[in-house]
């Protein structure tokens, strides 16, 4: 689509290529940081799934990282590749309502889905670990208990499907006028927008305030007995120093997980509370203040799409030694097979 924009700038008539290549260079920062999560991300998630669900045997924890890991992946193989080719790259030939309120609504279900799981999964450690005696849940019923959060989670945000979509929100005489994916006008400073999006920050604040008191009662739990759990007991060699490792490793686990819960949620707030101010305050403003970094600071929420595979699964040493698995060549083995019993039978 080449031709003119110049009812989208007050300034000069500009082609569309022109201005779109202008836009992308101011927001090159934004590309990067994009693309990085968009790699990072689907290669992550992709492993955690494959690893998990065909290497391992199924367990309460593992179904939770999967689960995770299967709703991680949707934003970084499609919603971040989607953002950098429409929102970015062809930012004014490209402007569909339809697909402003999809990438929307997407994008904020699949962020609640996954600190919901993130939060079920601290009550698992929690439960396994400080009270084994008592039966937190079967595995078909964990099952059921993420596909209910992400229902909810996705019917919780279908007001999005109204509130948002194209409209023209930049007005200032130094920048130029186009239309973005944002809060329509006639919903803007309303009562209803403002009930749903304290409806949205109280859940999640919640739903923080779980999964913090949790890892709290957890690793409190740890600290004050110095003992781990019976089925970790059984798998010691029952030496002081090795139950002493074991317990070390265990509470270095519980608190990154909590360190990992912790920036999701901040991550995801601090997208939502930008949302609001810009609806609220003058959004030009803003911008010009964060300046290249706006980009980057309106879509953090993707960023922990992008850490939750890192933490939940590369930094486990067996997880990474399975992933080698995957990778080593088959023919590599029988040919070192075939090598050694020729060696056996010369000898």
């Amino acid at each position: 689509m080449e031709g003119n924009i110049s009812n989208l700038t007050n300034t000069s008539s500009l082609s569309v290529t022109e201005a779109e290549y202008k836009y992308f260079m101011k927001n090159i920062y934004t590309f990067i940081y994009l693309l990085i999560i968009a790699v990072i991300g689907t290669f992550g998630n992709a492993h955690v799934i494959i690893v998990y669900w065909i290497h391992y045997k199924s367990s309460r924890h593992r179904v939770f990282i999967t689960f995770l890991a299967a709703v991680d992946i949707i934003p970084c193989a499609l919603l971040v590749p989607y953002t950098i080719a429409f929102s970015i790259v062809r930012r004014f030939s490209f402007q569909n309502d339809a697909s402003c309120k999809i990438d929307v609504f997407l994008t904020q279900a699949l962020g609640f889905s996954s600190i919901g799981i993130l939060t079920l999964f601290s009550l698992e450690r929690y439960y396994t670990i400080c009270r084994a005696k008592t039966k937190y849940c079967s595995l078909f019923q964990i099952k059921v208990l993420c596909f209910v959060t992400i229902g909810c989670a996705s019917l919780m945000c279908c007001p999005n499907l109204v509130y948002f979509g194209n409209d023209y929100a930049i007005q200032d005489p130094k920048e130029m006028f186009w239309k973005m994916c944002t809060i329509l006008k006639p919903y803007r400073n309303t009562d209803t927008f403002k009930m749903f999006f304290k409806v949205g920050l109280g859940v999640s604040l919640l739903l923080f305030l779980i999964s913090a008191i949790a890892y709290a009662r957890l690793g409190g739990y740890l600290r004050t007995h110095r003992r781990l759990p019976a089925f970790v007991n059984r798998l010691s060699l029952g030496s002081r120093r090795t139950r002493n490792s074991t317990y070390d490793k265990s509470t270095r686990t519980i608190l990154t997980y909590f360190v990992a819960t912790l920036l999701s949620f901040m991550l995801y707030l601090a997208v939502h509370f930008l949302v609001f101010f810009l609806t609220v305050l003058n959004g030009a403003t803003i911008i010009r203040t964060l300046g290249s970094f706006y980009g980057i600071c309106l879509r953090l929420n993707f960023a922990s799409h992008a850490v939750n595979p890192i933490v939940y699964g590369f930094m486990d040493n067996k997880f990474r030694q399975r992933c080698r698995l995957i990778y080593k060549c088959p023919h590599r083995n029988v040919g070192d097979r075939r090598a050694s019993t020729i060696q056996m039978i010369n000898k």
